[in-house]
């Protein structure tokens, strides 16, 4: 009787070989978040170019918009760093969190600009835009939402048959700040919001990385069973979108209520005051409120979820492209400096299953 009251649970594995398979969802960002030449839109905004009149912007995003969180936050990066790095950074971020999403699309680099070509089972792409404070214009394929309302299936595992995209870094509009090269991708299940802070991985230029995937799918009980997960991004809770997310709003509380304002790089309710990043006294005091939570734990309230999705990436890469395949196919002459620049700035990924084989964790209640 003692055990039928704990609600206990067994935990049954299933490995599945499926005909056809749910794709993830792909998220790109390049892992600088304004170009070079819109540096001018910090000091004056109305040097900012108009949101509405530059060709692949989007033009849906609200003013009041939240923005996804920053993970781990960049002030404990930017404190690594030597005094005049870390001065040149926090001015920047100062200013940069002052603009308007508007303005902070419109500074970033477009779809266009990043995506050179994209294909998934040998048809063109699409990709939804979001706005990302670490990288800026991130870009998703396959996401599920109102707007693309079915996910895409593969029907064969292999490096052929799955999606294949020749990305474009553009180097040359790197800020002064940039210390990484490249582009940041995040693979995760279309449901779910892109993480590509904490759960991204880096693409350099001059590669072709081949991004190998095998699913594995964990189902969880609610209450009042021993996880007690719940459904993230539900009815109860629509803008908890995940539990990252859940313990970052819960973190937010305790910073209110210890410095007055919030990390301006967490999540948080739009109608909250942001601690200033260049303010000395509000940054050691979310510090130091950090480094008590890390000591002390807190009693925030965010269980597993109830379905989660692992994709166990693979990654290979080998130099690309090759001077033969570039000065025959791509470029269709013979132009060494060309070929030079196009490494320096092009890389291309396939992101495909290896097996079409899923392993199953389910939890059943065991009376």
């Amino acid at each position: 009787m003692k055990v039928y009251v704990q609600y206990p649970v067994v935990v049954n594995l299933q490995i599945e070989q499926k005909g056809i398979m749910s794709f993830p969802a792909v998220t790109i960002c390049n892992m600088i978040r304004m170009k070079k030449m819109h540096a001018r839109c910090l000091e004056n905004i109305s040097k900012c170019p108009d949101p509405f009149s530059v060709e692949g912007s989007d033009k849906s995003i609200q003013g009041n918009s939240r923005q996804p969180p920053l993970i781990p936050s960049e002030r404990r990066d930017i404190n690594m760093k030597n005094e005049n790095e870390s001065k040149a950074q926090l001015k920047f971020l100062e200013k940069y969190y002052k603009l308007s999403p508007y303005n902070r699309n419109s500074a970033g680099y477009l779809r266009d600009e990043v995506i050179a070509r994209c294909s998934f089972n040998f048809k063109s792409c699409e990709f939804r835009h979001s706005l990302n404070m670490r990288y800026g214009n991130c870009y998703t394929f396959n996401p599920l939402n109102s707007i693309f309302q079915e996910v895409l299936m593969a029907t064969s595992s292999g490096s052929i048959n799955g999606l294949e995209m020749t990305l474009n870094v553009n180097s040359d509009q790197y800020l002064p700040i940039s210390h990484t090269l490249g582009m940041r991708i995040a693979i995760h299940d279309p449901y779910d919001e892109p993480n590509p802070e904490d759960k991204g991985i880096t693409i350099a230029p001059g590669y072709e990385t081949h991004i190998s995937l095998k699913q594995t799918e964990i189902r969880r009980l609610p209450a009042p069973f021993k996880d007690k997960c719940i459904f993230y991004g539900g009815e109860n809770e629509p803008l908890v979108k995940s539990r990252r997310i859940c313990v970052q709003a819960c973190i937010q509380e305790y910073n209110l209520a210890r410095c007055g304002c919030t990390n301006p790089s967490f999540w948080t309710r739009s109608s909250y005051h942001h601690c200033d990043a260049t303010n000395s006294t509000e940054v050691n005091c979310l510090d130091t409120s950090m480094e008590d939570l890390a000591i002390n734990g807190t009693n925030c309230h965010c269980p597993p979820p109830c379905l989660l999705k692992h994709y166990n990436e693979q990654i290979t890469r080998a130099i690309w492209p090759s001077k033969a395949y570039f000065l025959g196919t791509i470029l269709g002459e013979i132009d060494e400096k060309s070929f030079k620049t196009y490494r320096k700035s092009h890389t291309r990924v396939r992101i495909f299953f290896s097996t079409l084989q899923r392993s199953l964790y389910e939890q059943k209640a065991m009376f």
